[in-house]
This record gives structure tokens, sequence and C-alpha cells, in this order.
């Protein structure tokens, strides 16, 4: 999709604007994947929304920072290092998924508040 959006528009608009609109995009079709499909929470988006952002924004800055150090500093290859931090990343943003960004609190009846 975003190859095609920049194909098309990139007379239009920069690589810049094209690749910050698929971005968003995507963060959106992500966080209502994970809503109705992973985590199946009926907590209103308002409150989940931001904490997804907040979530998906520090998994971009560590994902950069990781491999920066990692390739630019340590020359390490650049796939076995993207490898290495989307395996830890994905423990982590899963971890933080659960328990932040879509914890709801149940009951002891099993209903969900």
């Amino acid at each position: 999709m975003l190859a095609l959006s920049h194909k098309l528009l990139k007379s239009v608009f920069g690589t810049g604007v094209i690749f910050t609109t698929a971005w968003l995009i995507s963060l959106f079709q992500s966080y209502f994947t994970h809503k109705r499909i992973i985590w199946r929470t009926s907590t209103v988006v308002r409150r989940e929304l931001p904490k997804f952002f907040i979530v998906a924004g520090a998994n971009y800055i560590a994902n950069l920072a990781l491999i920066v150090v990692l390739v630019d500093h340590l020359k390490f290859q650049l796939i076995l290092s993207q490898i290495a931090i989307v395996a830890l990343l994905t423990v982590i943003n899963y971890t933080v998924l659960r328990l932040w960004t879509f914890h709801e609190r149940h009951a002891h009846d099993g209903v969900i508040h």
C-alpha cells in the first residue's frame, strides 16, 4: 500500500507525508484489529487508543534506537539485529498491551466492568 501510494502521489505529496499518513492509517488498523480480534475488549476507544499510540510510539523509538546501536555502533548484521529486536519487542509489547492498554478489570462473578 505504501509503495502504491508513493508511486501515485509522490508528485503531489512528499515521501515523508505519504509515509506518515500510511503509518497513521496502519496504527488505527492495528488498534482495531487488536481490540476486536486479539483482546476482544469492550472498553471505550478513548481509553485504549491513546495508550495504544503511546505503546506504538515507544516501540518505534526503541526499535530505532536499538537498530542504530547494534548496526551502526556495534557493527552487527542488519537482518539478524532486526530479527532479535522484533523478537524482544514483541514480548515486551504483548505484555504492555495485555497489562496496560487492553486491560479490563474482571469481577469475581465474571462480568467485565
